[in-house]
């Protein structure tokens, strides 16, 4: 009765069964009979309404006391249609009871002018004259306020963490789709523009991208490089061997490096007079291998080996003077074994024997060397002046808070502070004010704790909200420095998982690897591989496939393949005594499990699963 007659289609469109509505009829608590041409269940009061309204031809049997008359019956019917409708016009009502549309119109006016009703344009896209109830309109009203209060309203930081990791591209731990895929170079160059100038230590590079695309190796990073695609500059060295460096597509990567706080090279006064020589031949222009860059050094009267030449091209590299086609020999070179690194003063002075005869060999393979971007158009110039500004201040300023906004879809505070920008995020925040203005981005609040200044691409905060609304977490294992691993930048670390036995000092360190769950952390693992760290494991079975998952991925987010798991949770693997008090966990058992090997110093890490 609340409704009024139902046919089939509107009845299971409310939800009604079938079941439900022949109970009613069994049970004569209900009618059926036919409106405008169409099957109805109706209820049994409404019997003497329908037949004095519509002329409705009544079945045998009702008695008399749903028979009688009422004073307004087809008011009736246009009230209650009214009541439990949204808008409507006076055709889908005329249909629904198959009357005369002016009959429908005399009626609707009628009750407009009582104040029953409301006359307007009610729905989006303008569907002409509209009629709907008052308090119906009301309700509606109130819906909309408290659904726009709740679009409107700021996710938590776990949530964004999580949205970022997808943002980002990062492939769940379990997906064996993509890991069975075979590696597309759009693809990979795809994950190294969202990677564009942002610092990274080289030997974490290649495991950063594998992350977004598995199967990736060094000759997909090098066919970008020897197209010229892409380019790579360094930010500092970092020990003996590894660097800090940046990428960038090729041909914005001069005005992208200007934008960096850390982009100026050493000095060229720091430089050795040899590692200056070397500069001189590359000012020239042009990509050369060692050989020919050893003889164009020879030419100038400058005493060198070609030994003392490869060394210095890879110091002049780690200052940020020069850079090569070639990341296979970048990564051999920052995770080779460790060796005498080769003193040019002292390779350039004790040699009896001419530089010119030491070569004896010509190599050949070898990656092509020359200047890094931003230091092209100092060629010239005597001495070297170091970077050269952007050629246009204001579009690079641009295209790196294009870059950035690309990078985390919603930039603020506190994602810039990842970054390296000239002037911080009081630089960025004009820009991207600029482009916000400009229509380019949209000035949000979407994220709790993030700042008040919050720039988003469009669509990214419905996505994050679509996000947000998701039950189901992903597992990840990243590389605790990559950009899209949200501990101890986004989130704070958390305290010691319960029964440590020590206290672990969490960071983003070079070589540590995480686990994640969404946004929770699953497993910390040291930069050393030699312990680990887990939180909220639920079972045997959960721990046997975090290790698994572990042991899957570390070998390609870390160069450290010969290392030794000595402990977890505090709890040494080295001995097979029981747990401490309060654990119920075997670690040796699940660690064999896993596939981890035993040896006397410890269990080695599987180097495939």
């Amino acid at each position: 009765r609340i409704l009024g007659p139902l046919d089939g289609d509107t009845a299971a469109a409310c939800g009604i069964q079938e079941t439900w509505l022949a109970q009613l009829v069994s049970t004569r608590r209900a009618i059926t009979v036919h409106i405008a041409g169409r099957a109805c269940i109706a209820a049994i009061e409404d019997a003497g309404r329908l037949r004095d309204a519509l002329g409705t031809v009544l079945p045998l049997g009702i008695p008399d006391a749903h028979l009688g008359t009422s004073p307004d019956p087809l008011g009736d019917l246009v009230s209650r249609y009214a009541r439990t409708h949204g808008p409507f016009t006076a055709t889908e009502l005329a249909h629904a009871f198959a009357l005369p549309i002016a009959v429908v119109n005399s009626m609707l006016h009628s009750q407009v002018a009582s104040g029953a009703l409301l006359r307007g344009e009610f729905r989006p896209g303008g569907s002409g004259e509209e009629f709907c109830d008052r308090d119906v309109l009301r309700r509606i009203r109130r819906s909309s306020v408290a659904h726009l209060r709740e679009e409107i309203e700021p996710v938590e930081l776990t949530d964004f963490a999580q949205f970022v990791l997808q943002a980002s591209g990062v492939q769940p731990a379990g997906n064996t789709a993509s890991a069975a895929r075979v590696v597309d170079g759009d693809d990979v160059a795809a994950a190294l523009d969202r990677l564009s100038a942002f610092p990274l230590p080289a030997s974490t590079v290649l495991g950063i991208v594998h992350a977004r695309i598995p199967g990736v190796q060094a000759r997909h990073l090098d066919a970008l490089l020897a197209a010229r695609t892409f380019t790579w500059w360094s930010l500092g060295p970092l020990g003996s061997r590894d660097m800090t460096i940046a990428w960038a597509p090729a041909a914005i990567a001069a005005d992208v490096r200007a934008m960096l706080r850390d982009g100026q090279p050493r000095p060229w006064a720091n430089l050795e007079p040899t590692e200056q020589a070397v500069v001189e031949v590359l000012r020239a222009g042009g990509a050369f291998d060692v050989d020919s860059v050893h003889a164009s050094v020879i030419r100038t009267g400058t005493v060198m080996s070609w030994e003392s030449v490869e060394a210095t091209l890879w110091d002049l590299a780690a200052y940020g003077w020069v850079t090569c086609d070639s990341w296979s020999a970048l990564q051999a070179r920052v995770i080779g074994r460790q060796g005498p690194r080769v003193n040019t003063r002292m390779s350039t002075r004790g040699r009896s024997r001419s530089p010119r005869r030491t070569r004896m060999v010509v190599r050949s393979g070898g990656p092509r060397w020359s200047m890094a971007p931003g230091l092209e158009s100092t060629t010239g110039l005597t001495p070297p002046d170091g970077l050269a500004p952007a050629s246009n201040p204001e579009e690079a300023a641009v295209e790196y808070a294009g870059i950035v906004l690309e990078r985390w879809t919603i930039a603020s505070r506190l994602t810039v502070s990842q970054e390296q920008p000239t002037g911080g995020f009081a630089g960025q925040y004009r820009v991207l004010s600029a482009l916000a203005e400009a229509g380019s981005c949209q000035r949000v609040y979407a994220v709790d704790g993030a700042g008040g200044a919050q720039f988003a691409v469009h669509g990214a905060v419905d996505s994050l909200r679509e996000s947000a609304a998701r039950t189901h977490r992903e597992d990840y294992v990243v590389s605790a420095l990559d950009p899209a691993s949200p501990f101890g930048t986004l989130l704070p670390w958390p305290p010691a998982p319960e029964h440590a036995g020590t206290n672990p000092r969490l960071a983003r360190r070079t070589g540590a690897v995480v686990a994640l769950r969404g946004a929770n952390l699953r497993a910390y693992v040291e930069a050393s591989g030699g312990s680990i760290y887990t939180w909220g494991i639920e079972s045997d079975d959960d721990a046997t496939a975090l290790l698994r998952d572990l042991a899957h991925h570390r070998q390609h987010l870390t160069t450290r393949s010969r290392a030794l798991l000595t402990t977890i949770d505090g709890t040494s693997l080295l001995t097979a005594a029981k747990p401490p008090d309060g654990q119920s966990r075997v670690w040796t058992t699940l660690v064999s499990i896993a596939g981890f090997t035993p040896t006397p110093r410890g269990w080695r890490w599987p180097s495939s699963a």
